[in-house]
C-alpha cells in the first residue's frame, strides 16, 4: 500500500511561506512503495554532494534537492513495519516539530 507523505508538503509549504509559492509535483520513491509531494524544481542530490553534505557512512540512501544543495528531503528505506496507527503518531510527532 502506498503512503503519500505529508512531509514533503510540510517542507514545501514551509519553504513557500517564506519564498514564492512553489510548485510541487508526485513522486514515487523508495522502490515505489511512497508517494510524495516534492518541489518541481527539486531533483536527485549528485553523488558527489551527496559525500560533501553527508560525509557519514550513514547518509540517507536519496536525497532530494534544490539546485544549490540549500534545501534538502531525505529518505531511508529500512526494513522496519510500521501500522497505520504507528504512522498517524509519526505524523503528530512531526507536525509538531516543524
Amino acid at each position: 500500500m502506498k503512503h503519500l507523505l505529508i512531509a514533503g508538503l510540510l517542507c514545501s509549504i514551509l519553504i513557500s511561506w517564506k519564498f514564492d509559492p512553489v510548485e510541487l509535483e508526485k513522486k514515487e520513491i523508495l522502490e515505489g512503495k511512497v508517494e510524495i509531494l516534492l518541489p518541481k524544481h527539486f531533483g536527485i542530490m549528485p553523488e558527489e554532494m551527496l559525500l560533501l553534505k553527508y560525509p557519514s557512512e550513514n547518509r540517507p540512501t536519496l536525497v532530494y534537492s534544490d539546485e544549490n544543495g540549500t534545501v534538502n528531503i531525505a529518505f531511508n528505506l529500512t526494513a522496519s513495519r510500521a501500522s497505520q496507527q504507528q504512522l498517524e503518531s509519526y505524523k503528530k510527532v512531526f507536525i509538531s516539530t516543524f
